[in-house]
């Protein structure tokens, strides 16, 4: 009897136990006050509402944050008179696609629909963050059934990361959001980056090393192809137009130049839907450009938009004049590179020099924990190449002190033995990162603890949300 009575109470134990976990989990996701409404990803249910509430005739760009950097509503509707303009473009890591179910169901009759994605393998597949969509929906869960059933379900299995931090945020912590554009107030009333915040390109090499972009043809997906398409059978069906148009693209991080116009024959061939403008016009000079290969500064996002207008006005057979003066490129200010910190593991490795900097090319060393130096021969350090450390099995800790700018795709790939990567860096946004960093490797970013919150809400460490740990 008492064998029974025991097997009786375990059993209710562990049922309550199970049935509290799911519980749990919803409280801290849906009951919790919201979190991330003061972050960058929380200005996407303002946009939603916004493109719900305007009922006149409306000009729609849909697409990542090359929008909200790169189109200034106020000289659009000044130049195309009788609609008005939804910029509906957001973090690019929450996928274009699903930028393309919030807008579906908003769609009206007449309506302008441009899509815009980044030309970036990310932006031109079906890839989505399910923890960034988390924080983005944190606020207004209703949005969450504009998405189609496929990336719902997809969707939990990132809800108890997202439920833990709400948690953490709601009692243990706050977010820190200071010296930083990536926040809900840099958005001016239009959802659009205000302009005194991008006067210049603050990229170190004038270009995103980590972010080449290529016009080759599989950067494309197939899948993502036919996601556009049926887009845009819905948005005909709805009475209204669509149509494709290139982002603004730095110049310099062209990788082939030559593939420009086969890529857009096959991009127009493959797309049943009208591409207006060519991408030669959307490639821009890197005085333009802001803090990535896409985001154009505030003197950028006017010649982008004027251009833009142009190719509207062709659309709508609009021979009016365009008066829009273009702004003198911007004065890019010397860098400060007399600073200095720990060159101790300095001769550990192999440099390629570039103009003023030093870049690594390979770890030459044995030792198991390593800190990347911050000067070789009195000149910074800026990067180190994605081959110095990926496949070595034996490194187990490597320290990145604040010189380093570019983290590439791959850097430790393979590391089997790495456990830790210190970062040493107060300001995150100063490094742009590549794709699949820590594929195969076990390691996970350590951040001082009072940076944790600005590191998992950074536009670029975003997408390692769930590898970042605080010291």
């Amino acid at each position: 009897m008492k064998k029974k009575g025991l097997i009786i109470t375990t059993s209710v134990i562990t049922t309550i136990t199970l049935l509290a976990v799911p519980v749990t989990i919803g409280i801290n996701a849906f009951i919790l006050p919201s979190v991330y409404q003061d972050t960058f990803l929380g200005e996407l249910k303002d946009k939603i509402k916004k493109l719900k509430d305007t009922d006149k005739k409306r000009i729609i760009f849909i697409g990542g944050s090359s929008l909200p950097f790169g189109i200034s509503t106020p000289l659009i509707e000044k130049n195309i008179t009788g609609y008005k303009v939804i910029n509906f473009g957001m973090y690019a890591s929450l996928g274009t696609n699903v930028m393309l179910d919030f807008a579906k169901a908003r769609i009206n009759k007449d309506d302008i629909v441009i899509v815009a994605p980044e030309q970036n393998k990310q932006t031109l597949s079906m890839y989505y963050n399910g923890t960034s969509l988390w924080q983005a929906l944190d606020g207004n869960f209703n949005n969450f059934w504009l998405l189609n059933s496929e990336t719902r379900q997809r969707m939990y299995g990132d809800l108890y990361s997202f439920s833990q931090s709400k948690f953490k945020y709601n009692f243990l912590d706050k977010i820190d959001l200071s010296d930083t554009i990536y926040k809900k107030d840099s958005f001016d009333e239009y959802g659009e980056i205000k302009d005194d915040l991008t006067s210049y390109n603050i990229m170190p090499e004038l270009y995103d090393l980590t972010m080449p972009i290529t016009f080759n043809q599989d950067i494309i997906e197939d899948k993502f192809i036919s996601y556009m398409n049926d887009f845009a059978s819905y948005v005909r069906d709805k009475k209204a137009s669509v149509y494709y148009h290139f982002t603004p693209m730095n110049a310099l991080s062209i990788q082939d130049k030559e593939n420009v116009d086969s890529y857009y024959d096959y991009l127009k061939e493959k797309l049943n839907f009208d591409i207006i403008g060519n991408p030669h016009d959307s490639i821009l000079d890197h005085e333009w450009f802001y803090d990535t290969n896409f985001h154009l500064n505030s003197s950028g996002k006017t010649i982008y938009t004027k251009q833009v207008i142009k190719d509207l006005k062709l659309l709508l057979n609009d021979d009016s004049k365009t008066s829009i003066k273009d702004p003198s490129k911007p004065i890019i200010p010397s860098s400060d590179d007399t600073k200095d910190g720990d060159n101790t593991d300095a001769m550990l490795f192999t440099y390629q020099e570039k103009d003023n900097h030093y870049t690594i090319t390979s770890y030459i060393g044995d030792k198991e924990t390593v800190t990347i130096p911050y000067r070789y021969n009195n000149k910074p350090v800026t990067s180190f190449d994605s081959k110095t450390f990926a496949n070595n099995t034996k490194i187990k800790e490597i320290t990145i002190q604040d010189n380093i700018r570019y983290l590439f795709d791959n850097s430790f790939t393979d590391c089997t033995s790495l456990t830790k990567i210190y970062i040493k860096n107060e300001k995150p946004s100063s490094i742009s990162l590549g794709d699949h960093i820590l594929d195969d490797c076990k390691a996970d970013f350590y951040v001082d603890a009072s940076l944790y919150s600005k590191y998992i809400t950074d536009y670029n460490f975003a997408k390692y949300a769930s590898r970042i740990k605080s010291n």
